[in-house]
């Protein structure tokens, strides 16, 4: 539906660059969605995203294999959309390296880090592999 209220120029420069990164139709689809509500928001063609140097090189760059490319495309899309968003998701990467490593312990943020709220999850054999891994958390 996106697609077919765009240019006829912006259509076949967006079908010729998921093509080329070998987008299936679910991530052509979130690119093609994103670039539109982007086109929207700053006033500008889809167009003039595309040609952003950054969204150039990593299209271009032949030394990365497509689906990497693909995948670096998707996230730069990604985060010029939701920057708050991208920036939140890389802080809570970076502070769960930071933490302790423990076999069957996941760490999950708040929806939409719409909080600094945690879950943690610990999935373990035993009762015993629990106060394990919870007095080795918990010691100083």
């Amino acid at each position: 539906f996106v697609l077919s209220a765009l240019s006829s120029d912006e259509q076949g420069a967006l079908m010729e660059l998921t093509d080329a990164l070998g987008m299936n139709a679910n991530k052509r689809a979130e690119v093609i969605s994103h670039l539109a509500d982007l086109s929207v928001f700053h006033g500008k063609p889809i167009l003039e995203f595309l040609l952003v140097e950054e969204a150039r090189s990593i299209v271009h760059d032949e030394e990365i294999p497509r689906p990497e490319r693909a995948e670096r495309f998707r996230r730069l899309i990604r985060s010029w959309k939701f920057p708050e968003l991208v920036i939140s998701e890389l802080e809570f990467q970076e502070w769960l390296r930071g933490l302790p490593e423990s076999e069957g312990i996941v760490v999950r943020p708040a929806p939409g880090f719409e909080s600094h709220e945690c879950t943690v999850e610990i999935r373990t054999e035993s009762r015993k592999e629990v106060e394990r891994i919870l007095s080795k958390l918990t010691e100083p």
